[in-house]
C-alpha cells in the first residue's frame, strides 16, 4: 500500500508537541513496518528536516505553512491531485486538518479540541477557521487518529461522530543526551531550580503556576522557576503578574530550547511541574520520564493517562496541593528519589515499535 503523509502544517520548532508525536511516528513506521511505503509531502520549511529512503519518499510541494489562508487552499485544492498523480491509496494528515475530497481513503489526526474548550486561546477569526477545517476533515475523513482516550472521547461527544477512531499513543520522545551542568549556567539557570515546558496562552495556566511559585519561593527562599518553550497570548498577563510579586529575579524565560539543552534542563531540575487545564496528551511528560526527572502534574483532561503511575497527579485548580508537593521533592532526598524511580519506570508503557505497529495495522483496517 502507497501511504501518503500530509505534512503541510508543520513548521519546524514552531507547532510544540504535534510536532514531535508526528517525527516520532514517521521514524518509528520507517523502523518497523514492512508492508507498506510513505510518501511524505512537505512544505517548503519542512523539507530538508525529513529523510528519504526505498521505504519513504519526500516530495517538496511549491507552498509554505507559514502563509496559512494560502496552506489551507493548497491542501483543499491541490493537494488531492498530487495524491493522483503519486498514486496514494491512503492519505494521512497529522496536523488535524486534511482535504475534504479525496481521491484515496484518507485519515486526519486530531490531537484535541482546544477551539472548544478553550476559545479564549484564539481570536474570532481563528477560532472560526480551526472549527471550520477541524470539523469538516473530521467528517469528510474515512477515520480518524488522536493521542488519548480523553481526546477520543471528546471528537465522538462534541463532533457527533460515529467512525472509526483509534488512540495511538506516543512512544518516549528521543532527546539528545544530557550534557555538562555547566551549560545551565550559560543560560542563566541556577539551582535549584523548578522547570516547565509550555506554551503561554491562557489553558496552559502558567499565571497558575506563578502563583504556586510564588509560595514556594516564600518558604524554600533560593529557588527559581525556568520557563522553555513556545510564547503566547497570555505573556502580558504573565509579565504584569511577575512584576507585582517581584518575581522577575526568579522566573527565567528561555524561548524555544534545543534537543540537548532540553535534555539537560530536564536532568538537573528538582521537579517538573505541569499546571496545565487541558492538554491533547502532554508530550512534556514522557521527557521527563526518558531521564528520571519527577513529575508534579496536573490531572485535567488526557494528562491523567499520560502522568499515570509515573508521577503526582493534582486538580490543577488545588494550588495548595502544588505546593505542599513541590516543597515535598525540594526539601525531602528521600521523596524525590521515590518520584524519580517512578518516572523512568512508568516510561515502558509508552514504545513507538507498539505505536507503529497498530497505526500501520490501522492502515489496513481502513483501506480495506
Amino acid at each position: 500500500m502507497r501511504i501518503g503523509i500530509n505534512l503541510l502544517f508543520l513548521i519546524p520548532n514552531k507547532v510544540g508537541g504535534t510536532e514531535t508525536y508526528t517525527r516520532g511516528m514517521i521514524e518509528s513506521l520507517e523502523k518497523y513496518d514492512d508492508k507498506n511505503n510513505y510518501i511524505l509531502f512537505c512544505n517548503q520549511e519542512n523539507f530538508d528536516t525529513f529523510s528519504s529512503s526505498k521505504k519513504m519518499l519526500k516530495v517538496k510541494l511549491p507552498v509554505a505553512a507559514k502563509y496559512k489562508p494560502l496552506r489551507l487552499i493548497f491542501e483543499q485544492v491541490l493537494l488531492p491531485f498530487y495524491l493522483l498523480k503519486y498514486k496514494v491509496d491512503l492519505l494521512h494528515s497529522f496536523g488535524y486538518i486534511g482535504p475534504f475530497i479525496t481521491p484515496c481513503k484518507s485519515i486526519v489526526n486530531i490531537f484535541d479540541l482546544n477551539w472548544y474548550y478553550h476559545p479564549e486561546d484564539f481570536s474570532i477569526l481563528e477560532k472560526f477557521v480551526w472549527k471550520f477545517f477541524v470539523v469538516f476533515s473530521a467528517h469528510f475523513s474515512d477515520a480518524i487518529t488522536t493521542s488519548s482516550f480523553s481526546s477520543r472521547k471528546s471528537i465522538i461527544d462534541v463532533l457527533n461522530l460515529h467512525k472509526k477512531i483509534q488512540v495511538i499513543y506516543p512512544g518516549i520522545p528521543k532527546l539528545e543526551k544530557p550534557s555538562s551542568i555547566k551549560k545551565l549556567k550559560k543560560l542563566g539557570i541556577k539551582r535549584p531550580y523548578i522547570f516547565t515546558l509550555s506554551a503561554l496562552n491562557p489553558h496552559k495556566n502558567i499565571s497558575g503556576l506563578l502563583r504556586i511559585f510564588k509560595k514556594v519561593s516564600d518558604i524554600e527562599g533560593q529557588v527559581q522557576l525556568v520557563i522553555a518553550g513556545l510564547g503566547g497570548r497570555s505573556r502580558n498577563e504573565i509579565n504584569e503578574i511577575i512584576i507585582r510579586n517581584r518575581l522577575t529575579d526568579k522566573v527565567l524565560f528561555l524561548g524555544w530550547v534545543d534537543n540537548q539543552r532540553l535534555s539537560t534542563i530536564y536532568k538537573f531540575a528538582e521537579v517538573f511541574v505541569f499546571t496545565s487545564l487541558y492538554e491533547g496528551f502532554g508530550i512534556p511528560i514522557l521527557e521527563c520520564f526518558n531521564v528520571g526527572t519527577p513529575v508534579v502534574s496536573s490531572n485535567a483532561f488526557s494528562l491523567k493517562e499520560a502522568v499515570g503511575n509515573g508521577g503526582i497527579s493534582i486538580d490543577p485548580r488545588d494550588e495548595a496541593k502544588f505546593v505542599k508537593e513541590i516543597i515535598k521533592v525540594i526539601s525531602l532526598p528521600k521523596y524525590k528519589k521515590i518520584l524519580m524511580k517512578k518516572s523512568l519506570a512508568y516510561k515502558k508503557k509508552f514504545d513507538w515499535m507498539k505505536s507503529a505497529r497498530k497505526l500501520s495495522n490501522f492502515y489496513q483496517e481502513v483501506n480495506d
